[in-house]
């Protein structure tokens, strides 16, 4: 399966895709939420974990562009600092297929995506 990390931090696309990578997934990182319209067009993930909080993009209207575009073709998990209801609320209606807040455990991550995946195939 390939997943698509959309976040600003490097470190933690970095920790996501070695995290990922270990289980046998293909991973694809994204720093710049400008160009990940064109980057999901080139590497045709099938699962996007997206950040909510980043410059020059906010991660809800990248949501809106991803689910405008692909439907649900793409599950896209929307990972985030940002706990609040109101935000998980307008995420899932926008088109949200999961909602996880930093920090996590790691396991619980994978466990929603081995979920994703399953809704996938």
């Amino acid at each position: 399966m390939k997943l698509m990390v959309i976040d600003d931090e490097k470190g933690f696309c970095d920790f996501l895709s070695d995290f990922f990578e270990r289980r046998g997934h293909e991973v694809v990182t994204v720093n710049d939420p400008t160009k990940a319209m064109e980057k999901i067009e080139k590497e045709a993930p099938q699962i996007i974990l997206l950040d909510r909080i980043m410059p020059k993009m906010d991660g809800l209207k990248l949501l809106e562009k991803i689910k405008h575009a692909y439907g649900k073709k793409l599950k896209v998990i929307m990972v985030t600092v940002s706990d609040e209801d109101e935000t998980r609320k307008k995420a899932l209606k926008l088109g949200a297929d999961a909602f996880i807040a930093k920090p996590f455990l790691s396991e619980d991550l994978e466990a929603i995506v081995v979920q994703k995946i399953r809704e996938l195939i």
